[in-house]
């Protein structure tokens, strides 16, 4: 199983309890198991619902932040607070300017914070539910000197949260979406990268998380997977006559129906270079023309950002 250590903070991780600090590696990989889940009527899973805390989670929120000079971060006037499951509360908390993700519980007296860094800005905060009604920690935007990110707590079931923070630019970008209708969510990484012949890939990898860790369920590269859809269509076109209908195969420039060509005795199916599409859509409609016995046509590649399925790029009306 491949994990997503690379984008895993290290931070130093400041002990709540008796102020003392220690330097761990940030959000490193428990082998404590995560809780039980909330019943339906526990108040940690109708967290979303409730916008006042149960009176003894509060109690033991402030008790466990305030002796030890942290301040509860807000966002648009509401505490950065998550509660995760029955007894455990993350949130989102400053000292000495400095940004932590806090992990309280009611079984963990010695809870802990993970140090995501200074000068940062919280712009956007929501509680995180992969499969509701649970709440498995919390997702927000950051913007830390000047540069947005996208950041992740996880509850792991330790100490110490599970911190991911992405860079948000045109070149990478996470989302949550439910890749395999299964009704959880997945954590969709979507990247531009370089190849060895200088062309500009576009990755996208599904994860999922085992309320221990991030796992890598499968990635594609998806510009490789669209020139494949252009040699299947290639391979069609050169074995048959014509027999696509004329709505795959669209006339541009007052070219003749593709019906009416017959056999076909050039063709000529350009492959792409690069996707100047943008990367944190789900699916994308890119037309692509080529070209039969001279004549030019516009075919519709259908790309969807999802590795789980088995075709990601699609002609349409041929596959």
């Amino acid at each position: 199983m491949s994990r997503l250590y690379p984008i895993i903070i290290a931070a130093a991780v400041v002990a709540i309890l008796g102020g003392c600090a220690s330097l761990l590696g940030g959000a490193a990989r428990s082998g404590i198991p995560a809780g039980p889940d909330a019943g339906a009527d526990d108040p940690a899973s109708s967290a979303l619902e409730q916008p006042v805390l149960p009176p003894e989670e509060v109690v033991l929120r402030t008790s466990a932040m305030e002796p030890q000079g942290l301040i509860l971060t807000s966002v648009d006037g509401e505490d950065a607070v998550a509660v995760a499951s029955s007894g455990v509360i993350l949130a989102l908390a400053e000292r000495d300017d400095e940004l932590l993700a806090v992990r309280i519980s009611t079984t963990t007296p010695e809870g802990v914070a993970v140090a995501i860094g200074s000068d940062c800005r919280i712009m956007e905060f929501s509680p995180l539910q992969l499969t509701p009604p649970r709440v498995d920690g919390f997702s927000g935007t950051l913007l830390c000197s000047g540069q947005e990110q996208t950041l992740v707590v996880f509850d792991a079931g330790m100490p110490r949260a599970y911190v991911l923070l992405v860079p948000l630019s045109p070149v990478s970008r996470l989302s949550f979406r439910d890749l395999s209708a299964d009704g959880e969510l997945e954590i969709v990484r979507s990247s531009i990268v370089f190849e060895m012949d200088g062309r500009r890939e576009l990755l996208v990898e599904a994860y999922r998380w085992d309320r221990q860790d991030l796992v890598l369920l499968a990635s594609v590269p998806v510009l490789r997977r669209a020139n494949a859809a252009l040699d299947r269509l290639e391979r069609i076109l050169r074995n048959e006559v014509v027999a696509i209908p004329d709505h795959v195969l669209v006339p541009v420039e007052g070219s003749p129906p593709a019906s009416s060509l017959g056999s076909i005795h050039t063709v000529v199916v350009p492959r792409l270079m690069e996707l100047a599409l943008p990367i944190d859509a789900a699916r994308w409609d890119l037309p692509h023309e080529i070209s039969l016995n001279g004549n030019i046509y516009r075919v519709v590649l259908e790309v969807q950002l999802n590795p789980l399925v088995s075709e990601p790029v699609r002609t349409r009306g041929l596959e």
